[in-house]
This record gives C-alpha cells, sequence and structure tokens, in this order.
C-alpha cells in the first residue's frame, strides 16, 4: 500500500477523531472468546475483506498482500487463490470483495482499478479502470447484472457486470466514496463515505438520490442491509456503529465502540448485529429488538479489519496480523421449518388468489382448469396471502419461503 493511501486509512481517520469526545474501554466488561471453528494465516499481510459464497460452503478472504483466496468452511481448507501472480493483476492491496449469489463473477477492487472475475466455467478477469483514486468498496445487485464501485475520488460508479460497461456515475458524496450495498430486494444502492460523514440512499430504478442519513461525526467507513431490506447498519472512525430505518431516514439505534468501527453486519434472521471496532480489539453481538449489547468478544478479537456473516448464521473476521478466522457467535440455526399446508387456488381476472387451508402431506400441480386445489410446503408462521400472477403458477411447483417463492 502506497505511503499517501496509508495516510489516507490510517492517519486521516485519527487526526479526524482527535477533534471528537474520546470513548475508554469500560474495565468491568467480561472476557469473552467466541467459538473459533477455524483460523489460518498464510497470507502476508492484513486481512482487508472477508465474504462468503452464497449457499455458505465458502469464506473468501482478500488481503494487502493482493490474495483472493477461497477457504472450504466446513474445514478451512484453502481450496483456490486467485491472483497468485499478484503483481500483474492487482498493483496494490485488495480493499473490497464482492460475489454474485450465483457464485460466477467476483469482484475486488484496489488503487484505481475494480477487477471484474468470471470464475465459471474457466477463471478470467477484466478490468475497469475509470476511477482516478483507491477503489475500497464494491458490491453486486442482487439479481448480478450491476457492480457498484466506491472511490476516494468521490464518485460511485454502476457497471455492466457480465461485460464491465460502464453505466452511470454518482456525485454527491461531498468527500471520498468508501462502501456501498446495495438491498437485498434490490430496489435501493446505499453508499458512504467522508467529508459530509453521510449515508446516501439512491433507488436502483433511475438512480436518483432518495435520502440522506446523517448522524456520524467522521468518515463512514462501512454499511450493511439487513436481508429483509428494513434496515442499515453503519460504522465510523467516529468509534460508533449504528442502525438506521431504511423508511423513514431516521436513526434507530447508536452503540460506542473502543476504537474506529471497520465492519458491520447483520445476522441472516435480522436478530443480530455484529459490528468490530479495530484497534480496540472487540467484536460487539447486538440484540436488535431491543438494541442491548449482549456480548462483547475481547478473546481473538485484537485489530480486527472485516467481518461478514453467512447466510448459516457463522461469523468470519480478518485481522491485521494476516488471520482469518471462522466463528460461531449465536446458537446453530436450525433448517427451516417445512409444514405441508393445504393452498386454495381460485382464479380472478388474470391473477390466482392463494390462502392458507389446513395441511396435508400431498403435492400437486395446479393445471389448466385454475380451479384445483394447489398443495405445497409453507412456513406457516411467514405465510400471509398473497396474489400470484397465473403464467407462474401453471404447471409448476414452487415452495415459499419468507413469503418468497423458489
Amino acid at each position: 500500500m502506497s505511503f499517501l493511501a496509508k495516510c489516507k486509512r490510517l492517519i486521516y481517520p485519527q487526526m479526524v477523531f482527535m477533534l471528537l469526545i474520546c470513548t475508554f474501554p469500560d474495565v468491568s466488561e467480561a472476557r469473552d472468546t467466541p467459538d473459533i471453528l477455524w483460523k489460518r494465516s498464510i497470507n502476508s499481510d492484513r486481512i482487508n475483506a472477508t465474504i462468503f459464497s452464497w449457499n455458505g460452503d465458502y469464506l473468501i478472504s482478500g488481503g494487502s498482500d493482493r490474495l483472493i483466496n477461497f477457504w472450504r468452511v466446513s474445514d478451512g481448507k484453502m481450496t483456490r487463490a486467485l491472483n497468485s501472480n499478484a503483481p500483474s493483476i492487482h498493483e496494490s492491496a485488495i480493499e473490497s470483495l464482492s460475489i454474485t449469489r450465483d457464485g460466477n463473477k467476483l469482484a475486488s477492487s484496489s488503487y484505481k482499478v475494480v477487477k471484474l472475475w468470471t470464475l465459471n466455467p474457466t477463471v478470467s478477469v477484466k478490468t475497469l479502470s475509470l476511477h482516478t483514486d483507491w477503489v475500497v468498496g464494491v458490491a453486486f445487485s442482487p439479481d448480478g447484472a450491476l457492480l457498484a464501485s466506491a472511490s476516494f475520488d468521490g464518485t460511485v460508479r454502476i457497471w455492466k457486470s457480465s461485460d464491465g460497461t460502464a453505466l452511470k456515475v454518482l456525485k454527491g458524496q461531498g468527500g471520498l466514496a468508501r462502501t456501498v450495498s446495495f438491498s437485498p430486494d434490490g430496489n435501493y444502492l446505499a453508499s458512504s463515505g467522508g467529508g459530509d460523514n453521510k449515508i446516501l440512499i439512491w433507488k436502483t430504478s433511475d438512480w436518483s438520490l432518495t435520502k440522506a442519513l446523517n448522524g456520524h461525526q467522521a468518515d463512514v467507513y462501512s454499511i450493511s442491509f439487513s436481508t429483509d431490506s428494513k434496515m442499515i447498519a453503519s460504522g465510523g472512525y467516529d468509534r460508533t456503529a449504528r442502525l438506521w430505518s431504511l423508511s423513514a431516514g431516521t436513526e434507530l439505534a447508536r452503540f460506542s465502540g473502543n476504537g474506529n468501527v471497520y465492519g458491520v453486519g447483520f445476522s441472516p434472521d435480522n436478530q443480530y448485529m455484529a459490528f468490530t471496532d479495530g484497534e480496540g480489539g472487540t467484536i460487539r453481538l447486538v440484540r436488535v429488538a431491543d438494541n442491548q449489547v449482549i456480548r462483547t468478544f475481547t478473546d481473538e478479537t485484537e485489530n480486527v479489519q472485516c467481518l461478514a456473516f453467512s447466510n448459516q448464521g457463522l461469523l468470519a473476521f480478518g485481522r491485521v496480523d494476516k488471520t482469518v478466522v471462522l466463528s460461531r457467535v449465536l446458537d446453530p440455526i436450525p433448517p427451516p421449518e417445512i409444514v405441508p399446508a393445504l393452498l386454495i387456488a381460485s382464479r380472478a381476472a388474470d391473477s390466482i388468489s392463494l390462502r392458507l387451508e389446513g395441511v396435508t402431506d400431498q403435492t400437486c400441480v395446479l393445471d389448466e382448469s385454475f380451479d384445483l386445489i394447489f398443495w405445497i410446503p409453507v412456513r406457516t408462521n411467514k405465510f400471509s396471502n398473497s396474489s400470484l400472477n397465473f403464467d407462474l403458477l401453471r404447471g409448476t411447483e414452487h415452495k415459499f419461503y419468507r413469503g418468497r417463492v423458489y
């Protein structure tokens, strides 16, 4: 990493924070250790990014040694390394990673460039090079069609992920841009950075700026959407993590750390939010229902730079000491409870209305007559009456989980 980049990443936020009121650690805090499943230290420099494949089978890390490593979650074995010839791909530290849900595309960012990787069936890489300063945040849209990147040049760029075509430039951050995140429903893009210390919410349908979340007193370093797209978590160089309501654009809760908050993330059921305060040496777990910090991990958590939850509820984090860690901080999440249920289908105009009506262990499919019963398994405590397009139902079985069709 260049001297200038180190100044921006390390020295500048510390100088800003000198203007703020210091928050000292609570000496009465009990030392708590996350349940470490495995940890690996084969990198030659700090770990800056950790993400999971959508199916939870792999943990992917990127670091200042310019390597992208794939770790098998089940046993911690490294199964793939991208950038083995690092100087020819990334000339500088990898700052951010994102992967599509189908696992076919991966994006990595570094000084002035985004690398767009095709992983399957063979590995290839394309360089996206319109930024003029460090690119420190990348994110794919939920459908994988778009890629967003955030740069110290003050811009957020939107790319077509299939071929890397530049589609849009978003300005207005009021300073450097640090991070980007798409809402899981695909309707919004959040970006954040320094200068104005705001979180900007962009509508993906037309890229209009819809909201600005104000509250942080220094650079906003990390942001993450809840899986239901209703909340945003953020962490900043003001040593706070915050929860926000997306619809209202208001702050819901604020939590203090012992250092700059480098990583935030929601558990897959949105009941918990975790954040790490880097040099403060802790990872804190917040219960969202009442905004209470229920666990403060102080062992194995020194100088954590990034964290991520898997869809199975495991927590990964990367440290300055070149270590990638996989841990369990929540009770194991059981498989979804699938309750056989009877749905009654009736035709109304061009749609089929469904209602829950008892239980059964049989399955059948709606046919051309439009009035047959439709038996499918649903999670009853998440199901609500809904209306679905007839073409979607006809001749096809579907499963409903959390009100979504699969």
